[in-house]
């Protein structure tokens, strides 16, 4: 049997569950985000007079915010019913998969998901279920200090996710799993950059650059 693919950004839609029944894969793309706000500004304080002027010149304000609606993913059963062998089958839709308490321990609704029967597939649909919406404010101070004609020390403090805002990716997707539809990693983990990528908790970082 040929087998497609297709490319999938959340990993969970990458395979058809019916490779004769393409129809059934129409759905929204796995990186479709409704909406999305992203917003930056520079702010350049002026002199303090009644502090020297090593101290009261030079200072800016920095931020960046973004804010954004949740990924689009799709429903396994994590169990080979159709008898494919493909692992790629996906339940039978009986209610609103969008309707649950959203919390951490559980997002979705799962009472909107049975098991398919045997030699059946599935006609939950293809990124049917909208995971969590992501905000974020990074924020920075920066001092400028003119050393001489030509040299310039700037110090720089940024706070990535300065009020330390918990994101969460997209939760568990297997209706078999113990932890199914629960939010339990944040997208820097779920892709593999630690402390690196979106969603981590306040990160504090110092920084000393000369310009000469």
């Amino acid at each position: 049997m040929a087998h497609r693919c297709f490319s999938g950004a959340n990993g969970t839609t990458i395979f058809p569950q019916n490779n004769y029944d393409l129809a059934a894969e129409r759905g929204s793309s796995d990186f479709d985000i409704r909406q999305r706000l992203s917003f930056s500004f520079t702010y350049q304080a002026p002199a303090f007079r009644r502090l020297p002027t090593a101290v009261g010149k030079g200072w800016e304000l920095g931020g960046i915010l973004t804010l954004q609606t949740g990924q689009p993913f799709t429903v396994l059963t994590g169990e080979s019913l159709s008898g494919t062998g493909l692992g790629n089958d996906r339940p039978n839709l009986v209610g609103n998969p969008n309707a649950g308490p959203h919390t951490v321990q559980q997002w979705l609704n799962p009472s909107a998901f049975v098991l398919n029967a045997p030699l059946t597939f599935g006609d939950a649909g293809r990124n049917i279920v909208t995971g969590p919406n992501y905000r974020d404010f990074d924020f920075s101070i920066l001092k400028n200090t003119q050393i001489g004609e030509r040299v310039n020390a700037q110090f720089r403090a940024e706070f990535f996710n300065i009020v330390n805002h918990p994101a969460f990716a997209l939760p568990s997707n297997i209706l078999a799993a113990p932890n199914f539809g629960a939010l339990f990693q944040t997208p820097d983990t779920a892709q593999n950059n630690v402390g690196l990528g979106s969603g981590g908790p306040r990160l504090i970082q110092f920084a000393l650059k000369v310009s000469f």
